[in-house]
């Protein structure tokens, strides 16, 4: 996974297939438009470059499945389950309350103040967990799949399939084939068949699994046989002139079960981090790829990652994109020269420039030749010489860092004293004075609202950005130079 996240945040990730699983398009069908809208922005910028398809299988759970109540409404409806009790716990103990406080005896005494104390508790208890209940209820409404219909006319339109099977006879096949698998807990599918339908299949005879078999609906049983028939439409798809002909295959769930993944415990020395767990691509499922491609002279090799390692990839590849655009914007002499003048870089440089070459010439007497200094001035400062060394990010704020120098005219204006020599006598001394300095500049950038844009506005939309965003830049570390003027 770490070489497919180097390579893929460096952009040298070209010509490959990305398949999603049907829990990946309903993680993003069930959350807010915007990020649905923002899952289509991220398939179109990878299709630029690389295939995305997916599996019919995949097509019809996530037809059937983004139909179904939000899944927040298990939760939702086991809360108010679980609180039923303790909500009617407190009406009751609030009526008690309520009634002894119709007549109070004595407003003032102690006993009635801690009753009202009670009361008062036991009310904003009762709003509270009314209030969890709202949240519930609201969580378990039917998904906002009319909001996102765009997501799926989008993956209708765009997106190709995947070979799936040819005519009954396969179909049937590969349902006897899951079954087979199943009963033998050979992934994928096996822990999704044995927790929602056929836990009964376990154990049983082979003929007495068969005739199971028959009396199960067809359709249902494709339904819980899912994740395998998604495995049988990637395996089929890499016979030469289909869809994964040498092709670097990436598949992508939200499904961390043991039948698509390995979990392993990682030995670590600290106590902290004892509990630690990898996820690795179930060996058996590498090798029956591997070897299927084999069979049909075919190359290609397959990645597993899970969603939220999907996502980490894609955000960190959008921010090394970002860096990279504003590189290149910097090396421009246009561009830079307006970010600049945005920064107010020049007259950074030039105040610390004279404030500290001020200080550096009142405090040796030896500029002005032992005279008294009455005034120092630093001005006329030539263009500003700047070169940018690192673009980079923290915590979610971006930083440009360079060096610049400058140079200016210094003019000591002395005298002698008149006690000395009787007189006043006044004298100008002109001096080079030049520093070299390192700046940083903090800027902010809005991500997600570059992530659409096309080539040609990409490197606009991140100038407009960092012209308009509330900038901050600090210089330090001078280097500076004060020489005779000879001219």
């Amino acid at each position: 996974m770490e070489d497919f996240k180097h390579d893929y945040i460096h952009s040298q990730r070209k010509d490959e297939v990305y398949i999603f699983d049907t829990s990946c398009l309903l993680d993003y069908v069930h959350e807010n438009t915007d990020r649905a809208k923002q899952f289509v922005d991220i398939l179109k910028n990878m299709g630029k470059h690389n295939e995305i398809r997916y599996s019919h299988q995949v097509l019809k759970e996530f037809e059937f499945h983004s139909k179904q109540p939000n899944p927040k409404a298990k939760k939702g409806f086991t809360y108010i389950k679980n609180k039923k009790a303790i909500i009617k716990e407190l009406v009751k103990n609030i009526n008690a309350l309520v009634k002894t406080h119709k007549e109070p005896t004595n407003p003032d005494s102690c006993k009635d103040k801690d009753n009202l104390s009670a009361l008062e508790q036991a009310s904003d208890e009762l709003n509270s967990a009314y209030k969890k209940l709202n949240n519930c209820f609201n969580g378990a409404m039917p998904s906002n799949y009319g909001n996102n219909e765009f997501l799926i006319d989008y993956l209708h339109e765009n997106l190709p399939m995947l070979e799936s099977y040819s005519d009954i006879i396969e179909k049937y096949e590969w349902i006897n084939e899951g079954f087979v698998r199943v009963s033998h807990n050979i992934p994928p599918a096996y822990q999704d068949s044995y927790n929602k339908r056929f836990p009964y299949i376990r154990g049983k005879a082979s003929s007495e699994k068969r005739a199971i078999t028959r009396s199960v609906d067809v359709d249902e049983s494709i339904r819980y046989l899912g994740d395998f028939f998604i495995w049988k439409e990637i395996l089929k798809s890499l016979k030469q002139g289909n869809s994964l002909w040498q092709k670097h295959v990436t598949f992508i769930t939200n499904d961390e079960k043991a039948d698509w993944f390995i979990k392993e415990k990682v030995p670590v020395e600290t106590s902290r981090n004892r509990n630690n767990v990898t996820k690795n691509i179930r060996p058996e499922l590498k090798e029956e790829f591997r070897k299927t491609a084999e069979k049909n002279g075919n190359n290609a090799d397959i990645e597993f990652l899970t969603l939220k390692e999907w996502e980490s990839i894609i955000e960190q590849s959008n921010i090394q994109k970002i860096l990279d655009a504003i590189l290149d914007l910097t090396k421009h002499e246009k561009e830079l020269n307006t970010l600049i003048d945005s920064w107010q870089l020049k007259d950074k440089v030039s105040d610390e420039l004279r404030d500290r070459a001020q200080l550096e010439i009142y405090d040796d007497s030896s500029y002005a030749d032992g005279m008294y200094m009455d005034d120092v001035d630093i001005d006329d400062f030539n263009d500003l010489d700047v070169s940018i060394e690192n673009v980079y990010t923290i915590n979610g704020k971006f930083y440009i860092s360079g060096v610049a120098s400058i140079e200016a005219n210094a003019s000591i204006h002395a005298y002698y004293n008149e006690d000395d020599i009787g007189t006043r006598a006044d004298e100008i001394f002109n001096y080079n004075v030049s520093g070299t300095f390192n700046f940083r500049v903090e800027f902010s950038i809005d991500e997600k609202s570059v992530l659409s844009q096309d080539n040609d506005y990409y490197h606009s939309e991140i100038m407009d950005q960092i012209l308009t965003c509330d900038a901050n830049t600090e210089v330090e570390d001078p280097d500076i130079t004060i020489s005779p003027d000879i001219s």
